[in-house]
């Protein structure tokens, strides 16, 4: 997973190991699961998001909220992971297996927000390549984890005996 990483984030790689390092205090993950999964959004999102600060920011907040997810939802790692990538890659369902709302309207409402920045307050979701919808999806899914609190579920619930057994 180390040279997956190198090879994902190149400059960026430095910060993802040390959000590795840090991810059992902060989200109950084993420095090598966040690598595994670390270098799989990086390899996906790296097709929409070219600077590598924000490649390697955005992807260590993917795997903040795979564990967020999995702790609320009280599914697995590896289970949130699939259902977040399919989100990604545009398989909404699974995303609202999570509990965040991905109707077209949804979708369209958050673009009209400005949440996305101005320049697609006038869009419908619809109307964006797949690449440009991918990556929205990406902050869509962080933005509304946020608003409907599962991001930080997993460090609140490592105190917990649930979490415990978790960890």
């Amino acid at each position: 997973a180390y040279l997956r990483i190198k090879d994902t984030f190149g400059d960026g790689a430095e910060e993802m190991y040390g959000f590795a390092k840090t991810a059992i205090d902060t989200m109950g993950m084993s420095e090598t699961a966040y690598m595994k999964i670390a270098s799989r959004y990086g390899a996906f999102i790296k097709t929409f998001i070219k600077d590598t600060k924000s490649l390697a920011d955005t992807t260590n907040a993917l795997v903040q909220l795979t564990a967020d997810a999995s702790a609320q939802m009280g599914i697995s790692i590896d289970d949130a992971f699939i259902k977040l990538q399919s989100g990604l890659k545009g398989n909404v369902n699974a995303i609202e297996e999570l509990g965040i709302p991905t109707k077209l309207k949804d979708l369209d409402m958050w673009l009209e927000s400005g949440a996305a920045g101005a320049q697609f307050m006038s869009k419908s979701f619809s109307e964006l390549n797949t690449s440009v919808q991918n990556s929205l999806l990406a902050f869509y899914m962080l933005d509304k984890a946020g608003i409907n609190g599962t991001i930080g579920y997993a460090a609140k619930m490592m105190n917990t005996f649930s979490g415990q057994l978790r960890i």
